[in-house]
Parts: structure tokens; sequence; C-alpha cells
């Protein structure tokens, strides 16, 4: 009897899980689609959406039917707010890497997948044009890249004969322009992560940052001992320096670049 029971409960638990997968997967299949501006907005105050306006793609927040662009603050200026916003979607830039490939609509579609295969097929051919890649010089053992399309992540990638990551595109550089090319796109990809990293840390950590600091002041303007001013002085400056080291950010260079620009 007590096994048929624990069945029973085990069937209506999974019951349950199926049906919380159903709704993530429709609340994720209703953020993921664009949003006529005109026809509605978005409800809540100051929301993080990607907006669609003068045929490009921004972040953006939202607040009083206004969208305003980010500029790396929290501040909502006059001076950042975007007109012409055709579309919008309920996408928080700050916690999701799946951001839409092309804009709204048929045209956007169109203009994407022609783009990705006329680069694809001028690429083909540069690379089997008799002569090789021309006057561009050769390297001796080939720089390996991962892409992923859909989020933008690129990594570097393992030697050429190992297989790529899922979810990836391998890039074969064959020359000294491709591997630089891939390597500026790298530091790129990797100093926006970064400041996206700082940036939710800053929302995550800040305000409890405040409090502390707050209440050492308040310690250190009541405190009868002169040790303990000192200490809270000590504190106070390890607090700045371990801040310092976490907004520090990296840069990836190639063995070759890096001895060009010396680094």
């Amino acid at each position: 009897m007590a096994t048929v029971d624990r069945l029973s409960q085990l069937q209506a638990e999974l019951e349950t899980l199926k049906q919380q997968r159903k709704e993530e997967k429709r609340r994720a299949k209703i953020e993921s689609q664009w949003v006529n501006a005109s026809k509605r907005l978005p409800k809540s105050e100051a929301v993080r959406v990607l907006v669609w306006a003068k045929d490009e793609m921004e972040l953006a927040w939202c607040k009083d039917g206004k969208f305003y662009a980010y500029d790396g603050t929290f501040f909502l200026l006059e001076k950042d707010k975007i007109d012409g916003v055709s579309h919008w979607m309920a996408k928080d830039w700050m916690y999701t890497r799946n951001w839409p490939l092309y804009g709204p609509g048929i045209k956007n579609w169109i203009r994407y997948h022609w783009h990705r295969f006329t680069r694809g097929a001028s690429n083909m051919a540069h690379d089997l044009r008799p002569g090789g890649w021309g006057n561009k010089a050769q390297l001796d053992k080939k720089v390996i890249y991962y892409a992923n399309e859909r989020t933008g992540e690129i990594r570097m990638g393992a030697p050429e004969q190992f297989p790529v990551s899922k979810g990836f595109q391998k890039i074969i550089c064959a020359n000294t322009y491709e591997a630089e090319k891939w390597s500026d796109r790298l530091r790129q990809y990797n100093l926006g992560k970064e400041s996206r990293k700082d940036e939710e840390r800053a929302q995550i950590e800040g305000e409890a940052a405040k409090e502390i600091r707050s209440n050492i002041h308040h310690l250190m303007a009541n405190s009868h001992s002169k040790y303990g001013k000192v200490f809270m002085e000590k504190y106070l400056q390890r607090m700045d320096q371990a801040e310092s080291r976490r907004k520090m950010t990296r840069e990836e260079y190639l063995h070759s670049e890096a001895h060009e620009r010396g680094h």
C-alpha cells in the first residue's frame, strides 16, 4: 500500500513539474516576441527592454511610456530619450544573452538571412580562389576561435583537429588578417561582458555596500578610542582596494599583438 501511495505522489509531482516547464516555455515565447509600441507599452515602471528604432536594436529603459537608451548608468535623462520606437521586446538585457537575431516583421527576417547567406558565400569564394589568401601572411599554426551566432559569445578554441563546442561555430584563422580581426572581436566581447558584470554587481551589492560604509563612518565619529578609528580607516581602505580590483578590466591579445603593442 505504501508503494502505491509513493508512486501516486511521484506521478503528481511529475505532472506538476511538466506544467511548470510548459508555463516557463510559454513565458519565454511571449518575451521573445516583438510588440507594436503603438498598440501596447510595458506595464511596470522603469523596466529593461529591447527596442527597435530607426532600423536598429537598442538596450533601453521604459518609464511613463517613454524609452531611454542605456548609457552605462541607472539615471534616465532626457537627452537619452529614444524617439521613433516602433516595437519593443520584454527581454531583460542585463540577465539574458538570447537576444533576437533580427527586428520585427518579414522585411528584417529576409534582410538577416540574406546578409548571412551572402557573407557565407563571399567567405567561401575567398577561401577557394586560386592563390589561396593572396599576399596575406600565412600562419604556420592556425588560430581557432569558437563563435555562437545566436548569443554573440566568442571564445578561444582548441586546435583544429578537436570538435567544436555545442552551439558554436569553428572559426579557423589561417592568416594574420583573420587572426587579428577575430582577436579584436573577442576583446570587444570580453569588455562588454565585464561591463555587464560590474553593472549587475552594483545593482545587487550597491545598497549593502553603502549601508556598511555609512555604519563605519558612524562608528568612527562616535569612537572613544583612537585605535578603533585607525581600525575603521584601514577597513575602509581595504574595501576601496577590493572594489578597485573588481572593476579592473582585462584585455586579451595574441602573443604577436601583445609584443607589437608592448604589453
